[in-house]
């Protein structure tokens, strides 16, 4: 039979931030790497593709940023990040990209991600007790400390791009 996937439970609204311009991709690249790493995310890329749609070219990539907290939670961000109108610039013999920037960003908690509980009916059963009334004020703080730590990755994008709107 096929495991469940563990459960998502979704902190905040999914955040967003745009960007047109000129920018350092690269910089932009190793500067979010290194807050996840800072903040002891494992970050995945899930999907780096770049494409033609209607003789436009795009950037499309996912990350997958997860950080176990318990045995039995991990806090979890997919970001989405979608490039339109891409063009490969020089600047001062820079190799920089121009286009119109797209950043999703996405957080959830990641429920029994080993599956202890989820195996069988009554232990399902077992857990969503467990949740209601061992965990509840805990996730609630987990709930809150995951949201805090979304809106900070999203300072961290928004510095990193106003930089480059002053830089240019």
């Amino acid at each position: 039979s096929r495991h469940n996937m563990p459960e998502r439970d979704f902190v905040a609204d999914v955040l967003t931030v745009g960007y047109k311009g000129v920018l350092d991709f690269d910089g932009l690249y190793k500067t979010l790497s290194q807050w996840f790493k800072q903040f002891r995310y494992n970050l995945k890329e899930l999907d780096y593709k770049e494409y033609r749609e209607g003789g436009v070219r795009k950037l499309a990539v996912k990350w997958e940023a997860k950080k176990t907290v318990t045995d039995y939670i991990k806090y979890a961000m997919e970001i989405n990040l979608q490039l339109d109108h891409f063009a490969d610039v020089m600047v001062k013999n820079r190799k920089r990209i121009s286009g119109d920037l797209t950043i999703r960003i996405a957080a959830y908690l990641e429920k029994d991600y080993e599956e202890t509980w989820s195996r069988k009916a009554w232990m399902k059963f077992l857990r969503e007790a467990y949740d209601r009334f061992v965990l509840g004020s805990k996730m609630k703080e987990m709930q809150a400390e995951l949201a805090q730590e979304m809106k900070m990755f999203k300072t961290e994008v928004k510095s990193f791009l106003n930089l480059q709107k002053i830089g240019k």
